[in-house]
């Protein structure tokens, strides 16, 4: 009668256990997971903060797991906002990759430190070209940065990727027109909020238009 009863407990036990995950060793060890590939296994990794006296903050991304053949990284960004992992696709080529937020501007706009996956070398390839990537069109294969400077500014930045690295294809961007004098001519009055796009051919500006930002009411600010 006792076994049968302690084998009851045992089982409870690992029931218990297993429900709060203490038999993974990824939960145990509070490791997070993350997925690249409906095809490869999950990775693991952990974000520790060192703040060593007289010195700047150390931040270490520890990264586990993965397809056979991956082996651990240690990620060294030089700051961090939040303790989490992002994955995105921004090569386009069907493994999605890794990034943190950097920093924060005075306006929103976020900095990324970015890893992409390289499935040939089986690691993450640190990519600062993407640091300031905020949108992936996977529709159009592009890569958007926006960027706010204030009320009247505002600016999006297209690229399309050109040997592994974004290339801008595209710039809107929205401003007053007395400050902008070298593309909107007089007949646009100071404090008139216009639009300006320039368009880009291998990296190189092909044509410029411009336009009223807002027709019927010049004078308000752009959404």
């Amino acid at each position: 009668m006792k076994s049968q009863i302690a084998a009851a407990m045992a089982i409870s036990i690992a029931l218990v256990r297993a429900a709060v995950g203490a038999e993974d060793p990824a939960s145990a060890s509070g490791d997070l997971s993350f997925s690249i590939h409906p095809k490869l296994p999950p990775f693991f990794y952990q974000i520790s903060l060192e703040r060593p006296p007289n010195a700047p903050m150390v931040v270490r991304i520890g990264i586990r797991g993965g397809p056979k053949g991956y082996k651990p990284q240690t990620l060294e960004p030089w700051t961090i906002r939040e303790k989490v992992i992002e994955t995105i696709d921004l090569n386009f080529d069907g493994y999605k990759d890794i990034r943190i937020v950097e920093d924060v501007g005075n306006h929103g706009d976020e900095i990324f430190a970015c890893w992409l996956y390289d499935p040939g070398r089986k690691t993450f390839v640190p990519a600062p070209d993407f640091a300031g990537i905020d949108e992936v069109d996977t529709q159009e294969g592009t890569l958007i940065d926006y960027n706010s400077g204030g009320v009247a500014y505002w600016n999006a930045a297209v690229y399309r990727l050109r040997n592994g690295r974004p290339e801008l294809i595209r710039e809107v961007v929205t401003a007053y027109a007395e400050d902008v004098r070298d593309v909107v001519p007089a007949s646009y009055p100071d404090g008139t909020v216009v639009r300006i796009t320039r368009l880009y051919r291998n990296g190189h500006l092909a044509r410029t238009f411009y336009s009223r930002r807002f027709p019927e009411f010049s004078d308000q600010p752009p959404e």
